[in-house]
């Protein structure tokens, strides 16, 4: 905070002052101790509020990042459907042969992509 000098205190004053203005009751915050007169501010919070919009932040990031990877999957099962449909000459066996290169591709995309969205929805400890 203090890099970014009076500018940033004041922005957060006047955007954030009800969050990080001490409280007392259920929603006081550890012991910290009443602002005295002089403290606009109470500064105790600050790293407090950074953690929270940091975290935020980043699930904002991986909530972003899980939507790409469903939209890779449903293109991916979107293609698979398109190659196997009934109006054309050729089945999905035909068109995927397990051993083929194409085949392999798109069998270890899925593969990523299931592991990496069970790593993104897993439940926190």
């Amino acid at each position: 905070m203090t890099e970014l000098g009076e500018d940033a205190l004041t922005f957060l004053e006047n955007s954030a002052s009800s969050v990080l203005r001490n409280r007392t009751g259920p929603h006081a915050v550890g012991c910290i101790r009443e602002p005295k007169e002089e403290e606009r501010l109470n500064c105790a919070l600050l790293s407090t509020f950074s953690a929270y919009l940091q975290t935020a932040s980043g699930l904002d990031e991986e909530t972003e990042l899980c939507e790409k990877l469903l939209n890779i999957g449903k293109r991916v099962e979107d293609l698979k459907n398109a190659r196997c449909s009934p109006s054309l000459e050729n089945t999905c066996e035909e068109i995927f042969h397990k051993d083929e290169h194409p085949y392999k591709t798109l069998e270890k995309v899925r593969s990523l992509l299931v592991l990496y969205i069970q790593w993104i929805v897993r439940p926190m400890e």
